[in-house]
């Protein structure tokens, strides 16, 4: 018989409380599969940041992993990735960034419908930028998307998220171990092999098309759908109207 896993359980919190005896909650300003993001005031050095946990319980193994992996991240920085500042293990496991005020990408679709692509293309340099920053420190991202782009008023871009993407596999939310958004991930790993620098750099290019399209590549539906299309390098061909060309990108190897 198998001995039931340690977790650490997630208590409800709300405006006005303290986190590690330091950060105290102002507002919920942001939320996804991953976790809740919340702003707060840092009581010792005077500013606002961003904290996020987990939605569900975390295991004892699982917020060991977070930790280190939001230590690797935390050795990034990058004029275009949101800081990690510190992590906390009070009230289950709270990750410290960077605040910043912003917009995400995929609420900018969402609002305004496809970018321009000059636009576009001015983001995706700086994003590319902060992934090879990322990459140089053998971290791997695994969820490069449109809700994990930042943009400022005057469109400053940054990465979010990069090095505790695995947040989802530490948390208690199911079997399934697929930590990437179907619509934006390689082929490889929707194939079920591990995350690298190359499938980032894949997910990279379909967040750009999607901006530049207001689609992904691999089009809409239900997410095993669209998982079956990345699997197949199948781009339905009326995905692209704005004069992309985009490729099915199915051999990791070729990519820069």
């Amino acid at each position: 018989m198998t001995a039931p896993t340690a977790t650490v359980t997630v208590f409800p919190v709300r405006t006005g409380d303290l986190v590690g005896g330091r950060y105290e909650l102002q507002d919920i300003c942001g939320s996804g599969s991953g976790g809740l993001v919340w702003t707060a005031f840092d009581r010792k050095l005077k500013r606002r940041v961003a904290l996020k946990r987990p939605h569900a319980e975390v295991t004892h193994a699982g917020r060991a992993l977070f930790r280190r992996e939001a230590q690797n991240a935390a050795q990034v920085h990058h004029p275009h990735a949101i800081s990690v500042f510190d992590t906390i293990d009070a009230d289950g496991c709270w990750l410290v960034m960077e605040y910043l005020p912003t917009q995400s990408m995929d609420r900018m679709l969402a609002t305004s419908g496809a970018l321009p692509p000059r636009r576009v293309a001015r983001i995706g340099l700086q994003i590319a930028d902060a992934l090879a920053a990322v990459h140089a420190k053998n971290i791997v991202h695994r969820d490069v998307k449109p809700g994990n782009i930042l943009v400022t008023d005057d469109d400053l871009a940054k990465l979010t998220d990069f090095g505790i993407s695995l947040w989802r596999d530490v948390t208690c939310t199911g079997d399934s171990k697929f930590s990437c958004t179907p619509a934006y991930a390689a082929p490889e790993v929707a194939k079920g092999y591990p995350a690298s620098r190359a499938s980032d750099v894949f997910s990279l290019g379909a967040t750009l098309f999607a901006a530049v399209e207001g689609t992904p590549p691999f089009g809409s539906g239900e997410p095993y759908e669209i998982l079956e299309r990345v699997r197949l390098a199948d781009v339905p061909p009326d995905t692209a109207s704005r004069g992309t060309r985009p490729t099915a990108g199915g051999d990791a190897a070729t990519r820069p």
